[in-house]
């Protein structure tokens, strides 16, 4: 069965303007340029992404790699402390519940070995049950945990970007003669089966299998995780929160790539759901890169910048996208008079690990 908004048809920005709006948008001028952000819990039950946006102070070029390295290690260390937290206070609440069944147990073994009734076996296994359920529930709690990405844009039009895990970052270009937008992927996304990645997991005892597609098992074998860096997930050995770090010089990069310096450039940084692939066919993006690229450049035509991550974020829910969906877009510009920087966090594992970090 093909679902009818993967069906071809034209990306028009007007479908949009009068539909209801994503679970959370705004747009806030931060350091001296607007800053976009809007949000959907597509088809999960809860919404698991955060975001921040927030101006900083100036760091110079050389400070900011180990500015964002000592920024994800504190982090790192307070994902550690939550779910530690939350796994003693779950098994304090449950201390009671658990010597109950215990002692239960114990006396229903015992009356059991002189007569058992048939009811008092069928009570065995339904607290036996229980017990492991609960188990099961606390260690799940070591199994929560989130990918990251920030970016530091600084005046002078550069862009330092640490990202753990997958949660993309985009350069989207404007050509000034055409109006058209050409995408540039910033990231490398954290994934099991990657070598080197592979080889530190193995290392620690960790185990990499293919399940459709690459994933690191836990130490239970119960959960299973499409990357390789994350914060949290501490039942997972070998993973790690170390991040991947990026210094880009924009006009350079530019140059590069074959734009022009009057081109406009902007970064969106957002949560996977935007890349989201659908299984059902044959992994394909749920939304092509090109129909992004087509509603920011009408959205650069008729002047309404400021709600591109808005645009995008129902265009997603549109064409049937099932992730939490999170998406930050602010242009690069030279008018930016203090750093700024953009994050999006993805939690995963439904503990409040998951969305402290």
């Amino acid at each position: 069965m093909i679902h009818p908004h993967r069906v071809a048809a034209p990306v028009d920005i007007h479908r949009y303007k009068t539909a209801s709006l994503p679970d959370e948008t705004c747009c806030e001028t931060i350091g001296g340029i607007p800053v976009g952000i809007a949000q959907s819990k597509g088809q999960r039950p809860k919404q698991e992404d955060r975001f921040f946006f927030t101006a900083m102070p100036p760091v110079s070029d050389d400070g900011v790699r180990p500015l964002l390295s000592r920024v994800f290690a504190d982090t790192a260390e307070v994902a550690w402390e939550k779910a530690e937290e939350e796994v003693a206070s779950r098994r304090e609440q449950e201390r009671e519940r658990i010597q109950s069944l215990e002692a239960q147990l114990t006396d229903w073994r015992s009356a059991e070995a002189k007569a058992p009734p048939p009811t008092l076996q069928d009570k065995i296994a339904v607290a036996e049950f229980h017990l492991k359920e609960l188990e099961a529930e606390i260690q799940s709690t070591y199994s929560s945990g989130s990918t990251a990405t920030v970016a530091v844009l600084s005046p002078g039009q550069k862009i330092a970007i640490a990202h753990i895990g997958d949660s993309p970052a985009f350069l989207f270009v404007r050509n000034h003669d055409t109006g058209e937008i050409t995408s540039h992927s910033l990231i490398n996304p954290h994934r099991p089966n990657d070598p080197k990645e592979k080889e530190r997991i193995e290392k620690a005892g960790g185990k990499v299998e293919f399940m459709g597609t690459w994933r690191i098992r836990d130490k239970t074998l119960s959960n299973a995780l499409a990357t390789s860096r994350n914060f949290g997930d501490v039942n997972f050995p070998g993973l790690s929160s170390r991040p991947a770090i990026t210094l880009i010089d924009v006009p350079q990069y530019l140059s590069a790539h074959g734009h022009s310096p009057e081109d406009r450039a902007f970064l969106c940084v957002a949560s996977d759901g935007l890349i989201e692939y659908d299984p059902r066919h044959n992994n394909e993006p749920w939304v092509p890169m090109k129909e992004y690229e087509t509603l920011i450049k009408q959205a650069c035509d008729e002047h309404r910048e400021s709600e591109i991550a808005k645009f995008l974020v129902q265009h997603a829910d549109y064409k049937g996208v099932t992730d939490n969906l999170t998406v930050a877009f602010a242009e690069i510009s030279t008018g930016l008079q203090q750093p700024l920087a953009l994050g999006v966090l993805d939690g995963h594992g439904g503990h409040e690990v998951a969305t402290t970090a």
